[in-house]
Order: C-alpha cells, then structure tokens, then sequence
C-alpha cells in the first residue's frame, strides 16, 4: 500500500538485535508536535525529524540505517569493513 495515513507509524523488530542500540538522525527537516489526547502532559513537542535515522551496532559490526524514500520508508543493513 502506498497511501499515507496520518497518524500512522511504523514498527520493526529485529530478532536478537540490540533494543538499546545508540541511534542518530541525519539530514534535519525540522520538528513536529504531536498532540496524544487532551492532557498536554502526554503530548510531544518539537520533536526532531531526519531525513536519515542511523541504528548503530544492532548487531556486532553492523548498523541498520532508514531513509524515507519516494514516499515510502527503505532500509539498509550496512556492514563494518
């Protein structure tokens, strides 16, 4: 499917990979806010956005980098040399 929903995510789960892996954004295109129900103690404010989000060392030596791509979100498993 290749319709935008607002509101909707995205969710992956890498088996045996790190659930604490350092993460980092590349490529800034600005913050949102993002408002969960009416108690302002629950929403999220100036939220980062990248073009780029980088997860390092989800395993050993390899990195797991997602980039939006022609509408639609791509992956890469990148290898240490």
């Amino acid at each position: 499917m290749s319709a935008a929903l607002p509101g909707a995510g995205v969710s992956v789960r890498l088996w045996g990979a790190r659930s604490d892996a350092p993460a980092t954004g590349e490529g800034r295109q600005g913050a949102t806010t993002r408002r969960l129900g009416r108690d302002p103690r629950a929403w999220v404010r100036r939220a980062q956005s990248f073009a780029v989000v980088r997860f390092h060392e989800v395993w050993p030596g390899i990195d797991v980098v997602h980039r939006g791509e022609a509408g639609g979100l791509r992956y890469d498993f990148e290898l240490a040399e």
